[in-house]
């Protein structure tokens, strides 16, 4: 296992894009820069960049944004998080990726650079005293915990506060099982000691400190699976129970902690909806005031005073971007409303600002545009590109995503998502419905998505259904899901499909599914229904046999994975086997593709080779492409450009430009669908 290193700024990446956009990686290929960072003296940039697999930090002079340095992590590690302790330095943190996992998981361990790459230094963790390129960081010593920030401690340019999370042997492995008592300490980033400030009092918990780095608020886990919090006015005073949250699942996100005025903003589900807003609560008289009561989905970003660290306004994403403000006169909400005015149509997000409050990271997104940084100065009220994310692409070629709303069969309402093609517009476009992971408390985002965009620029349209279950939309449609895999989870991906082919028939021509984990699972179980105009069906690392989720791949063995099957899927045997795409193989009337990876722990391979027998001893049409390399994901450009151009290949033979095509009919059953708000 390598170090982090410094490297010479000309040395950091190689270019590994596609520039042409008749090439499968032109979409496929990572974005190169991903996250943009002020110091806190507004001299400097830290930037995060990827190249393929390889991850780094550029510095960059805030003036005329030249390349100062840089440094990178050891093939196969993400930086997964960082952030600007003082001046010079940037403290962050690594995951690394693991066979057989769809997402790298985090070492725990804690690393800082100074702000021209140099001197990158393990501070805290299980390599602590690892050898570093032949010797020992002074001061450091091994700990067999996860580390994580808790403060910066501004004034004190020498340490920041972090919290310890002690990991637990579990047979013959060490595991973060969140169940010892935290030690939260002061970190030195130059000699990295530790120096103990105190245990918490409750196993697990997650601290929280205002915005002079005092410990004040608390929440842990207890008995029973539920949520306890509380809070203390000062350092000297004692833990004080206030909040109890029936599930350990509704965790709140702190948004901020406004000590002089003994207040806590919290991020919690409200309403009937259960949409997840803000409540202010003073801990002392138990009020708690919803700040925000017309939300019409979750929040997704928020805006803060840089000053006093307390959130100001919101976004969240019903179909596009929609803003509300905590404070509508706050000088920062009127800074945003001219922010989202100058970007109109787009995702417009303060990043972070430099200590005084004048200069700003702007993002800005949406689903044509894969990210741009921009610097904004409030005293010169100049803003300034810095670079795009995915520079190489050239946005005008890009399709939007048309948000729409369709009546369910029982009446619910489910947000779709529709992009059409860029290309062959003199056509009918076959359709891919493209049906997302999860389910529950994942969607489909309106933001840019490169699969979206490479299918639209190869000439297919894509319908994507949030069916019920999916995140985003509100605790009470998320829990519209459960128990409903095969059942009301797929009418509306059905009623969703039929009611566009109603409203869209002339643009639309035959229709493919597809998706991955539980969007495989969809894609098949759509196969197994047979509907009428669905003319294939592809699936990766799909579950396709409920009845072995209790007994096979990963979730079993996790902290309330069971709990999470026994709410999700049931316990109900003839209910998980009359929802399994395996048990009616022989409906299916299309052909089939199937990929795996032959690591995959989520989803054992078990799976794909089930179906694929089960297929083909009903005599269906049906290919298995098995990857011994991939996991529950695909890691790395190249497999994912590979990956893609297998379904593309396969789309276009079952329902592309070169198959002969009859459309799918006049007179198509909208099953009960009823379109609400789907624009013509």
């Amino acid at each position: 296992m390598l170090f982090a290193v410094s490297l010479s700024a000309t040395s950091l990446f190689a270019e590994s894009y596609e520039p042409d956009p008749s090439k499968t990686g032109y979409y496929i290929s990572n974005g190169d820069y991903l996250s943009l960072r002020i110091s806190p003296d507004a001299a400097h940039l830290a930037a995060l960049v990827r190249s393929d697999a390889t991850y780094g930090l550029i510095f960059l002079d805030a003036k005329d944004f030249s390349v100062v340095g840089g440094m990178k992590v050891a093939d196969g590690e993400i930086i997964d998080e960082f952030r600007w302790v003082n001046e010079d330095c940037v403290v962050f943190s690594v995951a690394e990726h693991r066979s057989g996992w769809e997402l790298p998981s985090g070492t725990g361990e804690m690393w800082a650079v100074n702000k021209d790459g140099s001197d990158v230094k393990l501070l805290a963790g299980m390599r602590a005293q690892d050898e570093n390129r032949g010797s020992r960081i002074r001061g450091r010593e091994r700990s067999y915990a996860t580390f994580e920030l808790v403060h910066s401690l501004p004034d004190d340019p020498k340490h920041i506060l972090v919290a310890e999370y002690p990991w637990e042997r579990s047979g013959s492995w060490l595991r973060d099982t969140r169940s010892t008592f935290p030690i939260v300490s002061k970190l030195n980033i130059r000699s990295a000691k530790l120096t103990k400030v105190t245990t918490l009092p409750h196993r697990g918990a997650s601290a929280f400190a205002d915005s002079d780095g005092q410990l004040r608020y608390l929440y842990w886990e207890s008995e029973g699976a539920r949520l306890k919090s509380s809070y203390r006015a000062g350092d000297r005073d004692d833990w004080r129970e206030i909040l109890e949250f029936s599930d350990a699942s509704a965790a709140p996100r702190v948004y901020g902690i406004d000590s002089e005025a003994g207040l806590v903003y919290l991020g919690v589900t409200s309403g009937e909806e259960g949409y997840e807003s803000i409540i202010r609560l003073n801990p002392e008289t138990g009020e708690q005031t919803t700040l925000l009561d017309s939300l019409q989905s979750d929040v997704t970003h928020l805006f803060y005073d840089p000053i006093s660290s307390l959130p100001v306004g919101v976004a969240s994403i019903p179909g596009g971007p929609r803003y509300d403000y905590l404070d509508p006169d706050h000088p920062i909400a009127r800074f945003h409303r001219g922010l989202a005015k100058a970007f109109e149509g787009q995702l417009v997000d303060i990043t972070n600002a430099d200590r005084s409050g004048n200069v700003f990271v702007i993002h800005v997104e949406s689903d044509t545009n894969p990210g741009e940084f921009y610097l904004y100065d409030r005293r010169s009220k100049e803003a300034r590109f810095v670079f795009a994310n995915r520079s190489w692409m050239d946005v005008s070629r890009l399709a939007s995503k048309i948000p729409m709303q369709i009546t369910a069969r029982d009446g619910v309402v489910v947000p779709v998502l529709l992009t059409l093609p860029t290309t062959g517009k003199d056509r009918q476009a076959p359709l891919i419905v493209y049906a997302h992971g999860g389910p529950h408390g994942v969607r489909s985002a309106w933001q840019f998505e490169e699969e979206v965009q490479l299918l639209a620029a190869r000439g297919f349209a894509v319908l994507q259904v949030n069916h019920r279950g999916s995140g985003g939309y509100g605790e009470a449609y998320l829990e519209m899901g459960y128990r409903q895999w095969g059942g009301a989870m797929i009418d509306d991906i059905e009623d969703a499909v039929a009611a566009v082919l109603q409203a869209h028939g002339d643009q639309l021509g035959q229709v493919c599914s597809y998706g991955a984990s539980f969007g495989g699972y969809a894609s098949l179980a759509l196969a197994t229904r047979n509907p009428e105009w669905l003319s294939c069906s592809a699936g990766f690392a799909g579950v396709y046999d409920l009845t072995v989720q209790y007994s096979k791949g990963d979730i079993p063995t996790l902290p309330f994975g069971k709990d999470y099957l026994e709410l999700a899927i049931g316990t109900d045997k003839s209910e998980l086997e009359e929802f399994s795409p395996l048990s009616h193989a022989e409906k299916v009337s299309v052909p089939v593709l199937l990929i795996h990876g032959g690591q995959d722990r989520r989803v054992p391979a078990y799976h794909a080779r089930a179906m694929r027998n089960a297929l083909r001893a009903a005599e269906k049409d049906v290919e298995l492409i098995m990857d011994g390399t991939v996991g529950h994901g695909i890691y790395g450009e190249e497999r994912r450009i590979a990956h893609w151009e297998r379904l593309i290949a396969f789309f276009e033979e079952s329902i592309g430009a070169g198959h002969q095509q009859s459309g799918h009919g006049g007179g198509v059953s909208t099953g009960g669908a009823r379109p609400a708000s789907v624009p013509d």
